[in-house]
């Protein structure tokens, strides 16, 4: 593969990263980042069917991912927990990296595209996520369902595909939501319909860190999302939007509501949203900690690599003939 002349190789899963570990040459730097749990959402997505046997399966194979570099990166705390617990990963191994956003350009593109017109003083509430059982979207259109009920005015914006697509279609119709519920499919411009929304919403039951809710507040739009995994990490409660617990669809209900009651809440949300972006999800700060996080590797590779010439020791890592389970 050409691999000699490298200095760093960085893979971004579970399976490149076991491969790589195995042909990588001596005092050659790895680096992966891992950007989900695959046990708890394939528990999720497929149900009853996941059996013990698919559940050890793959966490052999989120344990082999994320232990066989020299360095792992994963972008929350919850998701480093997660690893711990499920897939028997020691936490020190795993370094913490929010993703990190190019504001700038995130704020020029919002300024462009054309979103779809809605009645005048209707509150938009906007949902970037593809269409899987993940992501919640059942709980969200209850929760649209409970407001439009006691009166409330409010229009949901489904941005993304997926396999449940027809499924929350007939959940719409049958909940009377013909009117408040639009799905506009797997679209490129999501910073485009920022601007028009009032309201970012995920209703997630698993999320690392919500990618979507880090550009929601960076173009300063209040959110209303759950306390999965790492969403407290991007979201700050309180602060700038609301969290409620999964699977709870009066609970995000309410916290619509609250919203959209209280300008001064709006407005308070929005500022402290961009000054947290600024602060913590810049795209230079995630630069310069992948970069020490190189340095790092290089530095394990090289010792690594000369441990290994003085104990006659292969370079290659070896399948583990023991793998612990939790």
């Amino acid at each position: 593969m050409g691999l000699d002349g490298s200095d760093v190789i960085h893979t971004h899963d579970v399976i490149s990263s076991r491969a790589i570990a195995r042909v990588r040459p001596a005092g050659v730097a790895h680096v992966a980042t891992l950007n989900g749990n695959l046990v708890e959402e394939l528990e999720i997505d497929v149900g009853p069917a996941f059996s013990d046997l698919r559940r050890r399966y793959f966490a052999r194979e989120e344990y082999l991912g994320a232990t066989s570099p020299q360095r792992t990166i994963v972008p929350s705390q919850g998701l480093r927990r997660q690893l711990g617990a499920l897939a028997g990963v020691s936490e020190s191994r795993l370094r913490v990296m929010p993703y990190g956003l190019e504001i700038d350009v995130l704020r020029a593109q919002s300024l462009t595209g054309s979103p779809p017109a809605v009645p005048p003083g209707r509150t938009v509430l906007l949902c970037p996520a593809r269409l899987t059982p993940v992501k919640g979207h059942k709980y969200l259109i209850q929760a649209v369902s409970q407001l439009v009920q006691i009166g409330r005015d409010v229009e949901l914006w489904l941005v993304g595909n997926g396999e449940l697509e027809w499924e929350l279609h007939q959940q719409t119709r049958m909940m009377l939501l013909g009117d408040r519920v639009r799905f506009l499919g797997l679209r490129s411009d999501v910073p485009a319909l920022m601007p028009r929304c009032d309201i970012v919403v995920l209703a997630s039951t698993q999320e690392v860190l919500g990618f979507a809710l880090l550009g929601a507040q960076a173009l300063g739009k209040p959110v209303v999302a759950t306390t999965a995994v790492g969403i407290p990490e991007a979201v700050q409660h309180s602060v700038t939007g609301l969290l409620c617990s999964p699977g709870q669809p009066q609970q995000m209900a309410l916290a619509i509501s609250q919203i959209m009651n209280d300008a001064k809440l709006r407005e308070a949300f929005a500022a402290n949203a961009v000054q947290r972006a600024n602060d913590l999800f810049a795209v230079d700060r995630m630069a310069s900690e992948v970069i020490e996080v190189y340095g790092e590797a290089m530095a394990a590779a090289k010792q690594a690599a000369a441990t290994d010439v003085q104990n006659g020791a292969p370079p290659v890592v070896p399948d583990p003939e023991i793998w612990p389970l939790p």
